[in-house]
C-alpha cells in the first residue's frame, strides 16, 4: 500500500494491477519518462526500503515486456522501449510466453499453428490471423506490440460494500459490550467509506456465538437508508438498533460485525423534504483530520466505550517497527 502511494503521489494517473503490479501514465507528465521512472523508483526505495524495477512502451504489452527485460535481461531498473522496430535483435531472443497475456497454452497453440515461437515472430504476424487462434485479445496483443495502444488504464470500480467484523477476545454476554464493540467496527467502516468519498445506502449487521458451540446462535439484520449515508453517528445509532432486534440474552457471543450496502459516490444532491438530514459531513472530516495526524483514537464517540475487554488478544503479534512511533527498537 505504501508503495502505490508513493506510485500515486507522482503519477496521479494509476492502476493497480496487483498486489505488487501498477501501471502509470507518464504521456502527460512534463518530466521526460526514463528521468521521471528514475526519480519515481529513488522515492519509492527512501520511503519504504523496497527496490523496483520499471518498464516503459508505448503500449501496457511494451511496457510489461520492458519490465521483464529490465529484470532478466538488461538487469537494470529502468527499461525504455522507445520503438518496437530497435528492439528486433532482443525480441529475436525473447520467447513469446514472456509476453503479458501469452501463457503456455496459447504459447502453445501460436507454436504448432503459425509457427510463432519469438516475440518478434508475433509482432510481425499478421493480426486477422493470431485473431483467427487466439480470439480477438490476441489481435489485440499483436497490435500493442507494434506500438497501438488498445488497453487504456482501467479505473478502479468503487467497493460493493464495506465490511468491518472481528472476534471478541472474549465471549461476551452483555449486550452494552457488545455494543461498545459494534459502534467501534461501525466507526471503523464509516472510516473507509468516507476515504473512498462514499456513502452507504444500507446497513447489515450480524452477531453469532462459536459454531461449535453446544447451543450455537447466529441471526443478522439489515436495513435501507431513506438518504445514503456516511455520518459515524447516524450508523452506529442505526447498527444499535438492529443489534437489539437479533440479540438474545444468555449466549457467549464470539463475534459480531457491520455491512455498510448499496454504496454511492457522494456528491451533492438534493435532500428529500420529508427525511431530516442527520448527516455532518464538516464533522466527520475534522474527526478524520485529527485522528490521522494526531493517531487513531484521538477523538472517538462514547458510544464505543473506553474500557474494551472483548477487543482481540495479540500478545503474539509482531513488533510495528516502522508504523508506531512506540515500537521503534531501542540500540543501547
Amino acid at each position: 500500500r505504501r508503495v502505490m502511494n508513493t506510485l500515486e503521489a507522482n503519477c496521479p494517473d494509476l492502476e493497480i494491477y496487483s498486489i505488487d503490479e501498477a501501471f502509470i501514465r507518464l504521456d502527460r507528465m512534463p518530466e521526460a519518462p526514463d528521468l521521471l521512472s528514475q526519480r519515481v523508483r529513488d522515492d519509492v526505495f527512501q520511503f519504504t526500503g523496497i527496490p523496483i524495477s520499471i518498464g516503459i512502451g508505448q503500449t501496457k504489452t511494451l511496457s510489461k515486456l520492458a519490465n521483464h527485460i529490465a529484470k532478466r535481461v538488461a538487469k537494470q531498473p529502468v527499461y525504455w522501449i522507445k520503438s518496437p522496430e530497435q528492439e528486433r535483435f532482443l525480441f529475436r531472443r525473447l520467447p513469446v510466453t514472456e509476453i503479458w497475456g501469452i501463457g503456455r497454452r496459447w504459447g502453445k497453440r501460436l507454436e504448432q499453428g503459425l509457427g510463432i515461437t519469438t516475440v518478434e515472430q508475433l509482432r510481425t504476424a499478421k493480426p486477422k490471423l493470431v485473431r483467427s487462434h487466439l480470439s480477438v485479445i490476441g489481435e489485440k496483443i499483436v497490435q500493442e506490440l507494434n506500438g497501438e495502444p488498445c488497453l487504456d488504464l482501467e479505473t478502479v470500480e468503487p467497493n460493493q460494500q464495506i465490511i468491518s467484523s472481528k472476534s471478541f477476545g472474549t465471549r461476551l454476554h452483555e449486550l452494552h459490550l457488545i455494543e461498545n464493540a459494534l459502534s467501534n467496527y461501525a466507526a471503523r467502516a464509516c472510516e473507509k467509506l468516507r476515504k473512498q468519498n462514499l456513502l452507504a445506502g444500507g446497513v447489515h449487521v450480524f452477531l453469532h456465538t462459536g459454531f461449535h458451540d453446544p447451543k450455537p446462535y447466529s441471526n443478522s439484520l439489515g436495513i435501507p437508508l431513506p438518504t445514503p449515508s456516511g455520518d459515524t453517528r447516524h450508523i452506529i445509532r442505526i447498527a444499535k438498533w438492529l443489534l437489539r432486534k437479533i440479540y438474545r440474552q444468555g449466549y457467549p457471543y464470539q463475534k459480531a460485525g457491520i455491512m455498510l450496502l448499496d454504496l454511492t459516490v457522494a456528491r451533492p444532491t438534493q435532500m428529500d423534504m420529508f427525511t431530516p438530514n442527520t448527516d455532518n459531513s464538516q464533522l466527520m472530516e475534522a474527526m478524520d483530520r485529527i485522528n490521522r495526524v494526531m493517531g487513531k483514537d484521538q477523538l472517538f464517540f462514547a458510544a464505543q466505550g473506553v474500557h474494551r475487554p472483548w477487543k482481540m488478544k495479540m500478545a503474539h503479534r509482531s513488533q510495528r517497527y516502522t508504523t508506531s512511533w512506540n515500537e521503534l527498537p531501542l540500540v543501547h
